[in-house]
């Protein structure tokens, strides 16, 4: 499916890539749009914006995992590729052989240290949870703090302007500061929509 070509989608820059692949967020008039890519395929989730009950965004310690777990390679390769490259013990018909392995370990080191200053830049993981009256469900690639700021605003406004139309009188949405809140709350007095589809039908943020 090429949204990008459909003037009805509107692309949210705060997509992001998961292990599996790169995801994006589309919003269209009614719903919210989100494709995950695994390999050659396309996988979609259609959330209705006129039944999202909540975005709740809080911290998470997986990234300090990930560090710690950079750790451990740093520490053995590095120090096995300094030790190779730094000996002289072996003859001159191995000396070669033992650099070259020195530098395939150093390099591995290098590449965990990379890895760790990465994600150290990158500040701490956020996990974005969209909650409707069908489900909650936790939105891969937006675990930094700007790319959650930038969703939730996003689906905020078009999930008010769809809410008012729907339930006129409805207090607007509240956002939250603190980031184990959610910052998009549920509006008091809203009513879900009745959905006969299969996708989820949230009911207000």
């Amino acid at each position: 499916m090429r949204l990008h070509q459909d003037p009805q989608y509107s692309r949210i820059p705060a997509g992001g890539r998961t292990f599996l692949g790169p995801v994006q967020y589309w919003l269209a008039t009614d719903h919210l749009l989100l494709v995950e890519v695994v390999g050659l395929v396309e996988k979609y989730r259609r959330f209705d914006l006129g039944q999202i009950e909540a975005i709740t965004v809080r911290p998470t310690t997986y990234r300090i995992g990930r560090i710690l777990a950079m750790a451990m390679p740093l520490a053995v390769f590095g120090t096995l590729g300094a030790f190779l490259l730094l000996s002289n013990e072996a003859g001159n018909d191995d000396r070669l052989a033992v650099r070259s392995v020195g530098g395939v370990a150093a390099a591995i080191a290098l590449l965990s240290l990379g890895a760790m200053l990465r994600w150290l830049l990158l500040g701490p993981a956020y996990e974005v949870r969209l909650t409707t009256s069908l489900q909650s469900h936790c939105l891969p690639g937006l675990d930094t703090r700007p790319k959650a700021e930038v969703f939730c605003a996003a689906v905020l406004s078009a999930a008010q302007r769809v809410q008012a139309e729907k339930f006129p009188g409805s207090p607007e949405p509240s956002v939250a500061t603190a980031p184990e809140s959610p910052v998009a709350a549920p509006a008091a007095g809203a009513r879900s929509a009745a959905s006969t589809a299969s996708t989820p039908s949230p009911r207000e943020i």
